[in-house]
């Protein structure tokens, strides 16, 4: 995927679309740490 086929997103774009599916704390933290560690999110755009 290119990188003007990605959208930019803030970290905490990503945890409040996270917190509105569920209201458990740790759980979105599971959850964004998890994307963050399997490489689902990057910085600045970049793979990796």
């Amino acid at each position: 995927m290119s990188s003007a086929d990605t959208q930019r997103l803030t970290l905490l774009d990503v945890v409040m679309a996270v917190a509105e599916v569920t209201s458990d704390e740790r759980e979105v933290s599971a959850v964004v740490a998890h994307m963050i560690r399997s490489g689902r999110l990057c910085r600045d755009g970049r793979e990796g």
